[in-house]
């Protein structure tokens, strides 16, 4: 039983890491960091606005550096930053510029 799950672990692991790998190669190729494209698709999630903590959450990103990139998103018109009203220490965005978004997609 330990062998099976020591495998599949193994095997779950060189995975992930090709995974990673073709995230950062498309993300380089787009001129942007390998976190930038994870907030990008997050934001081109159909589901509509959502919290800066939800992409945090879901990435396992520090919350600075999701700050960070949507601030800098913000700067480029590919999204606007609403206050929360549920609670103001978030941020909803929006999808302003999708045009500028589905081309890196």
């Amino acid at each position: 039983m330990c062998d099976i799950l020591t495998e599949q672990l193994q095997h779950y692991t060189v995975l992930w890491r090709e995974t990673s790998a073709l995230y950062e190669e498309w993300a380089k190729r787009h001129a942007l960091s390998y976190y930038e494209l994870l907030v990008i698709l997050s934001i081109m999630n159909p589901d509509g606005p959502c919290l800066q903590k939800d992409i945090c959450t879901h990435w396992q990103l520090p919350k600075q550096t999701v700050n960070t990139i949507l601030k800098n998103f913000a700067g480029r018109g590919w999204i606007t930053l609403v206050p929360s009203a549920e609670d103001r220490r978030g941020s909803l965005f929006h999808k302003v510029s999708s045009k500028e978004l589905k081309k890196i997609i």
